[in-house]
């Protein structure tokens, strides 16, 4: 599952947390089941958060979400690629 995290900031982030078959967190993933990714698309850190989540079949999580850039709120789509656990990728492309 996936959508966002408040920050110590208090900035949000985009969270994604994996669960097992019994639907509890899987702790084996990320930080006890969990993993957050900040974007800094504008050059700055804004609010983030993730509207979907779906698997590759080599089981990468991709997340589709925003990334609010500045004051005014100003927001930009986004899609992101989990490389293992809590690894994001930087591309699509070849991999």
């Amino acid at each position: 599952m996936a959508g966002s995290a408040r920050s110590a900031a208090n900035i949000s982030d985009i969270a994604v947390a994996r669960l097992t078959a019994a639907g509890v967190l899987d702790t084996s993933f990320g930080h006890n089941g969990t993993a957050t990714f900040t974007s800094t698309v504008y050059g700055t850190d804004y609010d983030n958060a993730a509207t979907g989540v779906t698997l590759q079949p080599d089981d990468k999580i991709i997340v589709a979400g925003y990334a609010i850039g500045d004051a005014a709120g100003d927001a930009q789509f986004q899609v992101v690629r989990m490389i293992g656990d809590t690894v994001f990728g930087n591309g699509f492309e070849g991999n």
